[in-house]
């Protein structure tokens, strides 16, 4: 399904959920190839991802908060995983902002010390979906749509900015 045709139609929960996730595999794909450029080339790429990244995962958050808080009155069991999906963005939140420090310090931080980080962040973005794929994703129920207004506008917008990358 097309970027168009989220418009156009009506999305489940899940088919929303898994566009936002597809967004941070292709930004945790342009955190690992950056890896293995020169550090000036490395250096732009992590901070064009950087950009992309940052209202991603305000968006994913949003996301988030809006569908699987509405599971959670059915299912109480589930306050537990959002609390660990929770602080899971708190991490990578606070390797955002270890990012952001080590960019505008470029005469300060090696390049390795950017490539470290860039491998930490790309791993726990890695695991942070695989978490909430196995969590959350199996109670969602089939067909629920539950779309907070704004998602797929926020999607659009998300996979505009990755095509710079």
């Amino acid at each position: 399904m097309g970027w168009g045709a989220m418009t156009e139609t009506p999305h489940t929960a899940r088919e929303t959920l898994d566009k936002d996730h597809r967004v941070f595999e292709r930004l945790a794909d342009a955190l690992d190839r950056s890896r293995v450029r020169p550090p000036a080339e490395m250096r732009g790429l992590v901070s064009e991802t950087r950009e992309v990244l940052e209202p991603a995962l305000k968006a994913h958050e949003r996301l988030e908060s809006a569908l699987l808080a509405a599971l959670t009155l059915g299912n109480p069991g589930l306050a537990d995983g959002l609390r660990v999906a929770a602080l899971q963005h708190d991490a990578l939140g606070s390797l955002v902002k270890d990012l952001r420090i080590i960019l505008s310090e470029p005469g300060r931080y090696r390049a390795d010390h950017l490539a470290s980080l860039t491998f930490l962040l790309a791993r726990n973005l890695r695991e942070h979906l695989r978490y909430e794929e196995e969590a959350f994703w199996s109670g969602l129920p089939a067909g629920w749509s539950g779309v907070p207004d704004g998602a797929c506008a926020d999607l659009r917008r998300l996979e505009s900015m990755l095509g710079r990358l």
